[in-house]
């Protein structure tokens, strides 16, 4: 079972070594390795920053398996998420997006979610279709060929 739970200061260093991993870092826009320097500061803008939803998503057993983090900007935003290693290929990244993006739509203004994926990493492109997201035109990012991929809200009718 995963839930959910509001980042803190005190998850900045776990968010660090995950942002680091060489997986992670290849499937990045910017593929540099991250000081820690670098991240701390960056941690603590996102974490005070409103427009900014960040969690850790955690298995009822396993504690801490990855994070999901939006960034708003009106009634959009654009979500980033990353596993830990040992939980990568296991289903867990479509739930975690899913469960995530379901809570934003519910609890926020946010009626629209975009996601940015280099066209290589077919296997996070899955897990986003899988989670209700909807393939659009590719696009640049970074000067880097992307999907972009849509979850828009669901309407109650």
């Amino acid at each position: 079972m995963i839930t959910l739970k509001q980042a803190t200061q005190e998850d900045c260093r776990l968010i660090w070594k995950w942002a680091n991993d060489p997986d992670v870092r290849a499937a990045s826009f910017s593929s540099k390795p991250i000081t820690y320097d670098t991240h701390t500061e960056w941690f603590k803008a996102k974490l005070s920053d409103s427009n900014c939803l960040f969690f850790i998503a955690q298995e009822i057993t396993h504690g801490p398996v990855g994070q999901v983090r939006y960034d708003m900007n009106g009634t959009e935003a654009t979500i980033s998420v990353s596993l830990d290693r040992s939980f990568r290929g296991k289903g867990y990244g479509s739930l975690i997006i899913a469960r995530a993006s379901e809570q934003v739509f519910a609890t926020t203004c946010i009626n629209m979610i975009h996601a940015y994926v280099k066209k290589e990493n077919i296997g996070s492109v899955k897990a986003f279709i899988k989670a209700g997201f909807k393939l659009q035109d590719d696009t640049i990012v970074n000067h880097q060929h992307a999907k972009h991929i849509l979850r828009i809200k669901e309407e109650l009718t």
